[in-house]
This record gives structure tokens, sequence and C-alpha cells, in this order.
């Protein structure tokens, strides 16, 4: 049982049935994907090679579907306080992260996985995970796959995490083909980002409370995203856990 069917949980259910195990995929959401709560880029998996050449079998763990991807990207921005670019070579992918979630359901699926969704996991016991509705599910294998709210997670890891808070909007308009992350007093303790698509571009900001001197998420957002012009077709709101490497599984 794999709790989660987001690109974590689809991608285990792939591979672990691929290789002849039943597995059954519970997820809270009636349509996995939905809502959208993220920035949408994700690097190519030629950037992902040079990045981290020591991992095997890229191009089989990364299925990113050709329909999903919104836009190409050629260079990343790392923008300071004073506003001066540092500029980067960054192959990118701008997804439609909604359909490319979607899609790897469906990859997985075709494999044999199974995915049992707008049911909410109250709890893990034993070999038992325990559905908010009283069922429950027995399984010899149980994967933590829901971000940092997972249940399994919450209950059994002793790892410090930090969770920071973002929020983000679509805009329609011309933006540049550049990845842009904003650091420093936009963003204190995270950073903002504009992100370019077809036809706009998804624009965001995250935080650290604890350096913002009182003031909210919301004043940060609104001042960054304000300065670009165009109409916003979607507002969203996530978070970003920012925990490092586990020391042991």
């Amino acid at each position: 049982v794999i709790m989660g069917g987001g690109p974590a949980g689809s991608t285990t259910a792939r591979f672990a049935a691929k290789n002849g195990l039943s597995v059954l995929v519970v997820d809270g959401r009636e349509s996995i994907g939905e809502p959208l709560q993220c920035g949408e880029l994700v690097p190519s998996n030629n950037e992902m090679k040079r990045l981290c050449p020591d991992v095997p079998d890229i191009d089989e763990l990364f299925k990113t579907p050709a329909n999903v991807i919104s836009q190409h990207t050629s260079e990343m921005y790392l923008v300071p306080p004073s506003g001066k670019p540092l500029k980067y070579n960054f192959e990118g992918y701008m997804l439609n992260r909604v359909k490319h979630d979607q899609e790897l359901v469906s990859l997985a699926k075709s494999h044999g996985a199974e995915f049992l969704t707008g049911k909410r996991v109250q709890d893990i016991t034993d070999n038992s995970v325990i559905l908010k509705d009283g069922s429950k599910i027995n399984a010899k294998i149980i994967v933590g796959a829901g971000g940092h709210n997972d249940p399994l997670r919450k209950k059994y890891w002793d790892v410090k995490s930090l969770n920071i808070p973002v929020k983000f909007v679509l805009m329609d308009g011309d933006f540049s083909n550049a990845v842009e992350l904003h650091f420093g007093s936009v963003a204190p303790g995270g950073y903002a980002w504009v992100f370019p698509k077809e036809g706009g571009a998804n624009i965001g900001l995250g935080i650290q409370r604890k350096f913002a001197k009182g003031q909210s998420l919301n004043i940060f957002a609104d001042k960054f995203i304000s300065q670009y012009q165009g109409n916003i077709s979607f507002k969203g709101a996530g978070s970003l856990p920012m925990s490092g490497t586990i020391e042991s599984f």
C-alpha cells in the first residue's frame, strides 16, 4: 500500500507493479494532481544526469510525457537584492503539473497498480492502514509518499523538518524564457520565483516566518507578484518541506 499518489507515490507504484507486486495507492484527493500546489518546474533528464551523475536509470525513473511540457527553458537567473542576476545554463521543463501527475498515474496503472482516491488515512498500525471511514487495508509493505503531512512520516520518523509556506499565481502574458529565482529581502529565509510557461508564467514566493519581522506571507507575496502585469488565471498555496537529507530510512 502506498499512501499518496503524487509523483513519488505513482512512480513507486509503477516500479513495484512492474516487478510483480500487488500495489494499491491510496490518496485523499478525488482527482490526483488537483489542486495545483507548486511552481511546476523540473530539470530535464539531461540536466539531472549532469547534476546527479551517480543516479542510475534516470530516463526510466523520471518519465515526463511530451504532452505535459508547457515550455522548455535554457537559462536560470539567480537574482540577489541588488537586482543584477547571476546567469547559468539550465535545461528544464515547465510543466502542466496537474496533467503531469495524472499521466504518471496512468503510467502506473498500465503496469497493474490500482488506485483508491477520495480516501484519507487515519492511522498506521503494524501492517494495517486504517482509513478515516474506519475501513482497514492490510499490506506487507506500507510506503508513505504523502509529503510533509504523511501519516507514516509523522508517526514513525523523528526527523526535524522545516516547512516553508508559499503562495503563487498563474499569470497570462509574455515572459522571458529564463527561470528566475529571487533571494534576500524579497523573501526572507526563502525565495521567490518567476517560471515562464506557454502564454504566461507561474509566479510565487515562500518565506520562513521567523525571519519575516512580523510581516505575513501575504504581504511579501502580494508585493512581489504586483511587479508583473497580466491577467491572473489561478491563485494557489502550498508548503515546501525543507528537511535536508535524512540520516537513515
